[in-house]
């Protein structure tokens, strides 16, 4: 039986995150000399990662249509961390005024940012996985997530749980603790795990 997965979700080391792991093969190549044994190491099988690197960034809308923008605003705004006001309240402030008017208006604006690669912050957020994963080579899965929208935190957990990863560091993308956002993450990242069939660490 496989072994559960295990969720780091405390603060973490960016250095450390991204110390390379040990290459392959050395115990062969050691044996071995020049050319050959540069030869002999690049033959060796790389084993699939069971350690995994979750960079979480803030959110996305899907498009820069307006039923996307609501859909976005509906899940960032109904959460408590962020609009920070009693339930009722918070739900009649979304759906009496915030949501009627201002998705239109933020679909203008994200429209005025919008490229041919999509949102510029997911798309960002992806060329520094790309080059994470470049730096700390084939001995960690490094992966993107967003904390609303799309890819979801649990979407992610759980792709990442199907492929055999077994540790998950989870990185918040933001400059300084905020309850808004890196809180918020965590929160999300422990509902997620309470979510995937199986115990989680």
């Amino acid at each position: 039986m496989a072994a559960n997965p295990e969720i780091h979700t405390g603060p973490v080391s960016l250095t450390h995150a991204l110390q390379p792991p040990s290459p392959a093969g050395g115990a062969i190549a050691s044996r071995a000399s020049g050319a050959n044994a540069r030869e002999t190491e690049d033959q060796l099988p790389r084993p699939d990662p069971t350690k995994a690197l979750l960079l979480v960034n803030l959110g996305t809308p899907r498009s820069p249509s307006t039923p996307d923008l609501r859909t976005y605003l509906r899940e960032f705004l109904s959460d408590p961390a962020v609009l920070d006001v009693p339930a009722a309240l918070r739900w009649f402030l979304l759906h009496a005024i915030i949501l009627p008017l201002r998705p239109k208006r933020s679909a203008h604006a994200y429209r005025q940012i919008w490229t041919d690669r999509g949102s510029p912050l997911l798309f960002h957020t992806q060329d520094l996985c790309e080059k994470v994963q470049a730096r700390l080579g084939d001995g960690v899965a490094v992966a993107v997530a967003m904390r609303y929208g799309e890819p979801s935190i649990e979407q992610v957990l759980r792709r990442l749980r199907s492929e055999g990863i077994r540790q998950i560091r989870v990185f918040p993308l933001f400059p300084h603790y905020c309850e808004a956002v890196t809180g918020s993450s965590m929160v999300a990242v422990r509902e997620a795990v309470s979510e995937i069939p199986g115990e989680l660490e």
